[in-house]
């Protein structure tokens, strides 16, 4: 039973990011473009979407962390999270998807076109690298290379730890690579965007305290509330304590 629940909150975690997700960037390029329109006046219809936005983006977070959460109960030699510990990674998550959710859907308020060809190079880039990583999640190749499929659209907002092996050289190229990405967006939504818009400077602090946010909380998980809590960086401090 503990296994057949962690099957299910992994489809629920696929079905979260290949329809919720793209939702997302939907509504705040909707936002976008509806408040450009009248950028000192708030709609009941506005804020009513920005409700939707973050329940959605509440929702994926908890998403992964429920997922985290049950597949350390179905096996017997992973220790279990803490609640804290989950709670810590729902907000560590709403951050760092966040971030990457803002910087899509403002860049394609000004270029919706160039954003489909973003995701696309970003998406290939994700699923050659999953491909190399090995990921040993189904019983044949055949259906391996589906679940490596879906597991790119699933990178294109955030990073999954798809194969049990250590993750700090695979967070640092995708951190990186995300923040390179959405920098690039970002600025190049800040010179194009109609001149009226008047969060441009909000908006841009915005994203970008989300991300170091999001990577100040991860680390703050890794070092003090994952289960295994075996980070060198951290034993070393304990030890000249």
């Amino acid at each position: 039973m503990i296994y057949e629940d962690a099957d299910a909150t992994l489809l629920r975690l696929f079905e979260c990011f290949m329809e919720a997700a793209p939702q997302l960037v939907l509504q705040l390029y909707i936002f976008a473009l509806s408040h450009s329109a009248s950028p000192d006046v708030y709609s009941w219809t506005e804020l009513i979407q920005l409700v939707s936005m973050f329940s959605s983006l509440l929702s994926m977070a908890w998403a992964l962390a429920s997922y985290q959460r049950a597949l350390r109960y179905s096996l017997e030699d992973k220790k279990n999270m803490t609640i804290c510990g989950t709670a810590v990674q729902i907000i560590w998550r709403f951050f760092d998807i966040g971030a990457r959710v803002l910087a899509l859907g403002l860049f394609a308020s000004v270029f919706p076109t160039y954003l489909f060809m973003v995701c696309g190079v970003h998406y290939m880039i994700m699923f050659t690298w999953i491909r190399f990583m090995g990921t040993e999640f189904c019983d044949n190749q055949c259906e391996e290379f589906l679940y490596n499929l879906v597991l790119g659209v699933l990178f294109i907002f955030c990073y999954f730890n798809p194969k049990d092996s250590p993750t700090r050289r695979r967070f640092t190229f995708y951190y990186v690579l995300s923040f390179l990405e959405n920098s690039a967006l970002m600025s190049l939504w800040f010179i194009y965007c109609p001149a009226h818009v008047t969060y441009k400077y909000p908006a841009m602090f915005l994203q970008f305290l989300s991300f170091v946010l999001g990577l100040v909380i991860m680390i703050i998980y890794y070092l003090l509330l994952h289960p295994t809590k075996n980070i060198t960086v951290w034993d070393h401090w304990v030890k000249s304590r």
